[in-house]
């Protein structure tokens, strides 16, 4: 789509360097019309005449343009890249079907593995063929890709303290805290967050289930939009996975997500300027943690106090 091309970092560096009008050759040179494909036709003359305002000759290398500004030339680029864009649309939708119907059969669809899982690469009849390392694809369109368990058992066992520790009661910023003390690399390296550890308890792949196509990503006012499709839209497939832990642990573990989301939405917060929390930014002689401010509001009559009552920290 549009707003991939628009956002991409790349793209933004080359109008800002039309912008500064730099010394030497101007001259911006694009293999064919499939390069600005993702474009709408529209937009695609908006930024070519954003270019040539500062400067900037666009030269298609494998096109017959003229490129003198006349009517002709000009419809028969429009026309080019209209078919383009077209022939991108088409061919998302023929990547979007074949990816739901690789799904249907319970196979993994792409990215990165989830925690504690890696790539097993199928062939045609569905037997194991060999592991797939970090950033390799399958090189026949026959064969197909499942999970199983990573390699490194640290790194399922770790997967399973944090199911266990979470349903123990253990709160999500202390699992955090274990983890980055003891060093353990984050899914995608480097330290662990609590949005990491969110998504891996929610994920139902750890009881062996595939959910496809869950999310939708769209734009809007120029903003990226991450919304949830309906569940008839999604592909949900039982057991297409061996289980880190049993189905029982994870409906807890989940009734505790809810339970607290539930808390967190009825408590009435009251924010307050950083000086209000003197202490915070410390940290706890005894544990080493940074200390957080914490607000107790007390009620009486269901009414809630004009002013706040308490003030405490927690580490």
């Amino acid at each position: 789509p549009t707003w991939l091309v628009e956002s991409d970092p790349e793209f933004k560096r080359l109008l800002r360097r039309a912008d500064e009008r730099p010394q030497g050759g101007r001259v911006l040179l694009i293999h064919d019309v499939s390069r600005a494909g993702r474009l709408a036709p529209n937009r695609k003359i908006y930024y070519e005449e954003f270019l040539r305002m500062r400067g900037v000759q666009i030269r298609y290398v494998t096109e017959n343009f003229r490129n003198d500004g006349s009517m002709e030339d000009g419809l028969i680029q429009y026309l080019a890249h209209f078919r383009a864009k077209d022939t991108k649309e088409r061919l998302s939708k023929d990547t979007f079907r074949g990816m739901n119907g690789l799904a249907l059969m319970g196979r993994f669809c792409g990215g990165r593995p989830p925690y504690g899982f890696t790539r097993m690469l199928l062939d045609r009849a569905g037997n194991p063929m060999r592991i797939l390392s970090f950033g390799e694809r399958k090189s026949e369109k026959a064969e197909h890709v499942t999970l199983v368990f990573n390699p490194d058992s640290q790194i399922v066992e770790t997967a399973k303290w944090i199911f266990a520790s979470f349903d123990q009661g253990m709160h999500i910023i202390s699992i955090v805290n274990t983890l980055n003390a003891k060093r353990i690399p984050a899914p995608k390296g480097g330290i662990w967050t609590k949005r990491t550890l969110r998504e891996i308890l929610a994920n139902e792949v750890y009881i062996g289930i595939h959910r496809w196509n869950k999310r939708k990503y769209t734009r809007h006012e120029g903003k990226a939009l991450v919304t949830f499709n309906d569940e008839k839209h999604q592909v949900r497939f039982q057991n297409a996975y061996p289980a880190i832990i049993d189905k029982n642990l994870f409906d807890r573990v989940q009734e505790r997500i809810k339970l607290l989301k539930k808390r967190r939405n009825s408590t009435t917060h009251h924010y307050r300027s950083p000086a209000d929390y003197p202490l915070t930014g410390g940290t706890c002689i005894h544990c080493g943690k940074r200390f957080g401010g914490q607000t107790h509001v007390r009620k009486k009559k269901d009414k809630v106090l004009p002013i706040v009552l308490e003030l405490s920290f927690i580490c």
